[in-house]
Order: structure tokens, then sequence, then C-alpha cells
């Protein structure tokens, strides 16, 4: 009998079945390869923050001074400079983007134990509206048999909520196809994605399923409650 350990590594799948390789009578070592499974979550209507494209901010849900001041005040705030704000002079629907690398405004989610969630888009959304259901998604703790098998990424997919919701779905599903690429090309396994999304988040979601079908594991609607529950869910 060899003293040395004969190792194999299998995807969670291959263990739906008998694993092939291995010898009797010898030391055997079974490695398993954790895949990722990102959760995406998309918020509802008015929940990304949105700047025009000179990068001037058009829409903030967490600035307090911002919103009351460019929509909440009447002598400030007319209905021709609400408008022109968050549509332009002439509707087009790529005309707002994403605000997500807004420096200031990140240092709120701000974690020496997980560093990219700037990456992972999450400051595209209202912070005020979803902070509490990305930090209860990020920290959850799974069964520890699901933990053996995967590890599951948080990320926040802003939008323009201005635009339709087709177009908003085309690029959540050019998000799904980056998202995967991004852990594959950094050597991890990757095929799907989990999406959780809030009101018209869900409509969304479904636009970009009936077009990106194929990656999605599960769609889930979020209801606010739910950013309230334990981190084991009970």
């Amino acid at each position: 009998m060899s003293n040395v350990p004969k190792s194999k590594e299998v995807g969670s799948k291959a263990l739906y079945k008998p694993v092939e390789g291995f010898e009797t009578e010898n030391q055997n070592r079974l490695v398993i390869e954790r895949e990722v499974l990102p959760i995406i979550f998309v918020p509802g209507i008015m929940g990304s923050r949105l700047g025009d494209p000179k990068g001037v901010t058009a829409w903030d849900p967490d600035d307090a001074k911002f919103m009351l001041k460019k929509y909440g005040l009447l002598w400030a705030a007319t209905a021709k400079s609400r408008k022109d704000l968050i549509i332009g002079s002439e509707f087009n629907q790529g005309y707002l983007h994403v605000l997500n690398d807004d420096t200031k405004h990140n240092a709120v989610f701000a974690d020496e134990t997980d560093t990219t969630r700037g990456k992972r888009g999450w400051g595209g959304v209202s912070w005020n509206s979803y902070g509490d259901i990305l930090k209860t998604l990020q920290t959850r703790e799974w069964d520890q048999s699901v933990n053996l098998f995967y590890e599951f990424p948080v990320h926040a997919f802003g939008y323009n909520w201005t635009a339709s919701n087709y177009f908003a779905g085309e690029q959540l599903a050019a998000e799904i196809k980056k998202v995967i690429k991004e852990y594959v090309d950094a050597g991890r396994k990757c095929e799907k994605v989990l999406l959780v999304t809030h009101s018209m988040g869900g409509l969304v979601a479904r636009s970009a399923m009936e077009q990106r079908t194929a990656y999605l594991v599960s769609f889930t609607a979020y209801n606010p409650r739910m950013a309230h529950l334990p981190p084991t869910g009970g």
C-alpha cells in the first residue's frame, strides 16, 4: 500500500454519481472544487443612483440635501428642472448612467474583510434603501453542506429606471454574462447566478431571463422584511 495519497479534484455535480479513479488498499483524497454562485440584487424603481453623461448627479436617494434641493423644494425645483435632470432636453434611454464609482459615497459600505464590494456594484444602488438586504445576503450563514460546495458573493445591479424594462433587461443580461466571465477568467468554476429583486427590478429580471435564461439558477422577489431577518434566515 502506498503512503502517498491519490488526490482527485471534482466539482459538486460529479458527486451525484460514483467517483472513479480511486484505488483500493491505498490512501485516497477527494478534493471538492467550490463553485462560485453569484447573487445579483436588482433594486426597484428609483432605487439606483444615476448621473448624466457629464458625470453630474441626477438622482441620489442617499443624499437627502441634494434630493430636497433638486426635487423637493418648490421654489428651487420646477417641473421643468426635474424633468431635465432625469430625462434631459429630449428623452434618450441611454442618457443616464449608474453612479458606481463614487468614492465618497462608497465609504459607507467599506469593509476590510470584503474589499471588492464597490467592484461588485454596491455603490450603484441606494444604500439607505438596500444596504440591510445586501449585508444580510453577504453575511448569511448558509447550511454547512451548502458552504462546502458553493460560495455566494453578492453583487448589485443598478440601472436607468427611466428607460424601458427591455433596455434594462438587456443590460442585466450582459452584466450576468460579464460577472460569470470574470470568475471563470480568474480560474474559478462559475456557470450560473441567483437573482434577488425588488419591485420593478423583478420586471427587469424577467426581461433578462427571456434573453439569457441559460445563466439563471433562481429568481426571487425581495420583501423589505427580509432585510430584518437574522443571518441564518430563521
